[in-house]
């Protein structure tokens, strides 16, 4: 990347939407520490202390290795979304009080390991207590965690109520950032009056800048639209091109 002036952010993926293997190493791939999620993929459990301590020993060696680097943007870790069902919460001795400690913790830790880089905090659910998230964003706002979401929706009313106002919340006190997914790409103008059917690319960015107020953009890069008439990564690489730095 550093050939070609961009800058890398590496994401440790302990959550999967599909039965394509299990993420985590072999000595954490028992039900203690993983489980099976609600769209047939697996999820870490996060509060288990074991889990919990891995998760800190891959950062810290990862941040030893490359948080010098100027070309070395940062780590990300997934969604706090566990997509668990509460009989596999119930099993895993899951409270939302275990699971917000968790979070501050990892966050925590992570930055005193990545001094001259970030960690990118996927937030967007936390089951039984959704509140708890600003207390996680509070406890690491001054610490260079940089917090966000994985679906700049802008019409899905889920993250209208419970996601999206924490964005306005956090402004100007810590970085933030979201993600165009998939469904991004294709996602429907609520109100028809608009010209195009779906969000446009620059109408994406434009939301995520100005009511989002984030710092970084992250674009999957999605190679064909799905449907045919909405949009992919094609689509968004003129208005990446012309936005290299804002907010």
């Amino acid at each position: 990347v550093a050939s070609q002036g961009l800058q890398l952010i590496v994401k440790i993926v302990d959550k999967t939407f599909k039965v394509n293997g299990i993420p985590t190493p072999d000595y954490l791939s028992s039900d203690q520490y993983i489980r099976v999620n609600r769209f047939g993929g697996y999820t870490a459990v996060r509060w288990n202390p074991y889990v919990i301590e891995r998760m800190q020993a891959l950062i810290a060696e990862l941040g030893q290795r490359f948080d010098p680097d100027p070309n070395f943007e940062g780590i990300a870790i997934q969604e706090s979304a566990p997509s668990l069902d509460d009989p596999e919460l119930d099993a895993t001795d899951y409270t939302p009080e275990k699971y917000r400690d968790a979070l501050i913790a990892v966050l925590t830790n992570g930055m005193q390991s990545l001094p001259c880089s970030r960690i990118f905090w996927f937030q967007n659910f936390l089951p039984r207590n959704n509140g708890y998230l600003d207390d996680v964003a509070t406890a690491v706002q001054s610490l260079g965690v940089t917090m966000g979401g994985p679906d700049a929706l802008p019409d899905d009313e889920p993250l209208q109520l419970l996601v999206f106002p924490r964005y306005d919340k956090f402004n100007g006190k810590m970085p933030l950032f979201t993600q165009v997914e998939p469904a991004v790409y294709r996602h429907l103008h609520e109100d028809t009056t608009f010209p195009t059917k779906y969000w446009t690319m620059q109408e994406i960015f434009e939301f995520a800048r100005d009511d989002l107020h984030v710092n970084y953009v992250i674009w999957t890069r999605l190679i064909e639209p799905k449907p045919d008439d909405s949009y992919s990564w094609l689509d968004a690489l003129p208005v990446i091109e012309a936005n290299p730095v804002f907010n």
